[in-house]
């Protein structure tokens, strides 16, 4: 995967939310002293490397409490393994964004005396918004069968989560699709497993 654009909200000098674009040609960041050079690194190291910001990071002027570092990608692979009898991919997941790249982001909370621990990791997606189809994620294997067979949808392996979610996304006529975050730690195991296996990547 190619890292695009880095987005830095509230992480010291950085104020509210920027965006850095990132290109094959770029070597360098070149500019003042205290104009950010090095704090676009230590987020890559926190995002990257797990590394976690103290209190005196959040900017002091925020408006919500918490620092939010995501990273945008592209060159994605064509398929994902979930397990050793299902391979699925990030389209047909709906877990691109609008212009069909991969963007996580990772959210640590704040307040006056602490900074969460680990942050909370979100995909932002085009995704379903219609009743019945936008929480398929959140869903285990029972409830998806449930689910198809409220709609009507078969598969030929009902043991295999990525099948009936697409199979339930193709039975609808309009998903009415929006961009918004996705909470990885609501997803169901078999889902999450979509982010870990990135995640390695």
């Amino acid at each position: 995967m190619k890292l695009e654009k880095i987005k830095i909200k509230n992480f010291r000098g950085y104020r509210g939310e920027y965006e850095i674009q990132l290109n094959s040609d770029l070597t360098a960041f070149i500019g003042k002293n205290d104009a950010g050079k090095s704090t676009v690194f230590d987020v890559l190291d926190i995002f990257f490397n797990g590394t976690k910001p103290d209190l005196t990071d959040l900017n002091i002027s925020n408006d919500d409490g918490e620092i939010k570092i995501s990273c945008v990608f592209s060159d994605l692979p064509e398929e994902i393994v979930i397990d050793t009898s299902a391979n699925t991919n990030l389209k047909d997941e709906f877990l691109l964004n609008k212009d069909e790249f991969y963007e996580i982001s990772k959210v640590f909370k704040c307040t006056e005396k602490t900074i969460a621990s680990s942050p909370e990791v979100m995909i932002r997606a085009y995704y379903p918004n219609k009743d019945k189809f936008s929480d398929l994620h959140n869903l285990k294997i029972d409830e998806l069968k449930k689910r198809g067979g409220e709609l009507n949808v078969s598969v030929s392996d009902q043991r295999v989560s990525s099948l009936w979610r697409k199979a339930i996304w193709e039975s609808a006529t309009d998903l009415d699709l929006n961009e918004i975050d996705l909470k990885v730690d609501e997803f169901d195991s078999k889902s999450k497993k979509i982010y870990t296996n990135l995640e390695s990547e």
